[in-house]
């Protein structure tokens, strides 16, 4: 089993020779890590945790005269019918479901998206980031009147070459499988990070976390996040639980 982060909270994921997508997005200007299109060119199904722009925006661009399936719930599906996806591309879901996609098993999961506290929208408004890259403004201002979240976050449970791996869309979660392999938890969106990560992490005690979306995508709206401190806190706190804080496109086997 391989996976690749492409940033934000883009994930790819290969067993054998079936690849999956999950949430792809296009960098913004100023971004810490380009991507384009062209990453995300090798991927024929495509998995959406949610529909906040982060993790929709880009889909148009990136499916556009592919034969491509994508996954996702009823509100980001209609977002994307809106944005000129053909319908016959969107494969509603919901909590409960199974796909199987080749040798790749996933079980849609509840979620919950985290709830962005008044301190990180005060530092995040009044920080001199938020002048600095006010070009891309009127851009985020637009993509998040047109792509609501609706209280539709899901998460997934997937099952490949005997693994068990849970990919979280958001650090929220309604339902907390056990004996899982593989943690890909979003480090991003609220002040109090490390209790937030901790509390899931005891909850669902995975042998690995694979941390994603804390990087800097879509200034000023996003920053790149430290993740030394959750790792120090780790190694105190679980030391059995390996943490992996991946580099952008590095393919990492498991």
């Amino acid at each position: 089993m391989k996976i690749t982060w492409y940033g934000t909270a883009s994930i790819g994921l290969q067993a054998g020779r079936e690849k999956i997508l999950f949430d792809p997005f296009i960098t913004l200007r100023g971004a810490e890590n380009k991507t384009s299109v062209h990453d995300f060119s090798n991927y024929r199904t495509i998995f959406l945790t949610h529909g906040h722009l982060d993790h929709l925006a880009s889909i148009p661009q990136i499916v556009k005269k592919r034969n491509t399936k994508i996954y996702c719930t009823p509100v980001p599906a209609g977002t994307l019918r809106r944005k000129g996806v053909s319908p016959e591309k969107l494969h509603t879901i919901k909590p409960g479901r199974t796909i199987q996609a080749g040798g790749i098993r996933l079980t849609v999961l509840p979620g919950k998206h985290v709830v962005f506290d008044k301190k990180l929208v005060l530092e995040t408004l009044l920080c001199p980031r938020f002048l600095r890259y006010a070009y891309n403004i009127p851009y985020l201002y637009l993509q998040n009147r047109q792509c609501p979240e609706k209280h539709e976050t899901v998460s997934y449970l997937i099952e490949t070459e005997g693994r068990r791996i849970l990919l979280l869309g958001s650090m929220g979660i309604d339902m907390y499988p056990v004996d899982v392999d593989l943690l890909i938890l979003p480090y991003q969106g609220m002040s109090n990070l490390i209790c937030q990560a901790s509390e899931i992490v005891a909850r669902v005690q995975p042998k690995t976390i694979f941390l994603d979306h804390f990087d800097n995508a879509f200034p000023p709206l996003s920053q790149h996040i430290d993740t030394g401190p959750f790792e120090e806190h780790m190694k105190k706190t679980f030391p059995h639980i390996n943490v992996i804080s991946p580099k952008v496109k590095v393919t990492y086997e498991f």
